[in-house]
Formats: C-alpha cells, structure tokens, sequence
C-alpha cells in the first residue's frame, strides 16, 4: 500500500488595490488570495 499523499499547500499572498465605484468614489482595500486574477474577479463580483 502507498504512503498517504501530504496535502499541497497553497499559499495565498496579501493584495493591497485602489479603484473607484460606479458613481466615482474612491476604494481602497486589502484581498488574501492566491493570485492576482482572484482578486480581480472577487471584485468584480462584488459589483459596486
């Protein structure tokens, strides 16, 4: 019988942004994730 496979650790990174809503205010904030494009499509689907 095999040895049982250790998990893969991901490892997420801490990703600061700016932006601005839909009605011109500006954002800013910080979003744990494991890479870039996560954070984007979390904010994009957090609308605004």
């Amino acid at each position: 019988m095999a040895p049982p496979r250790k998990k893969s650790q991901v490892k997420s990174h801490l990703y600061k942004w700016e932006g601005t809503d839909k009605k011109g205010a500006r954002l800013s904030g910080e979003t744990r994730a494991t890479d870039v494009n996560m954070v984007k499509a979390d904010l994009r689907r957090q609308g605004g």
